[in-house]
C-alpha cells in the first residue's frame, strides 16, 4: 500500500466520522428542542429559584411585542435561564448555562452638565 492511499483511507474515515458526530449532535439538538420546558410564568419562577436561585436579571420586550424574553440568574451569575414568556403567561426555557456576567453600560453624559 502506498502512502497516498493510506492517507485516502484515513481521511474518509475521519470524514465519516465527522459526518456521524455531526448527525449526533443534530438529534440532540433536536430532542432537546422537543423536549423545551414551557409551563406558567409564575411555577418556572419558582422553581428556578428554588433549585437553582435564579431571579430575573434582565428582559425585554420582542419587536412584535408578542412576547418577551426574561434572563434568570444565580447571584454570582454560576447558572442562568433564558425563558421567552408569551401573552397568555406561558413561559418557555429556551436556553441554560453557566457563568453569567452582568454588563452594565456606560452612563450616558447629559449635553450640558460635563464636568471639567
Amino acid at each position: 500500500m502506498g502512502t497516498a492511499f493510506r492517507f485516502r483511507i484515513w481521511f474518509t474515515l475521519l470524514w465519516l466520522a465527522g459526518i456521524v458526530a455531526a448527525l449526533i449532535a443534530l438529534s440532540l439538538s433536536q430532542a432537546h428542542a422537543q423536549s423545551m420546558a414551557c409551563l406558567e410564568f409564575q411555577k418556572l419562577a419558582k422553581g428556578l429559584a428554588d433549585k437553582y436561585h435564579e431571579v430575573p436579571a434582565g428582559s425585554g420586550i420582542t419587536g412584535q411585542g408578542s412576547a418577551a424574553l426574561i434572563v434568570f440568574a444565580s447571584p454570582a451569575g454560576a447558572t442562568w435561564t433564558v425563558a421567552i414568556l408569551d401573552q397568555k403567561g406561558q413561559a418557555c426555557v429556551v436556553a441554560t448555562g453557566q457563568d453569567w456576567l452582568d454588563v452594565i453600560p456606560p452612563k450616558e453624559v447629559v449635553p450640558g452638565t460635563e464636568t471639567p
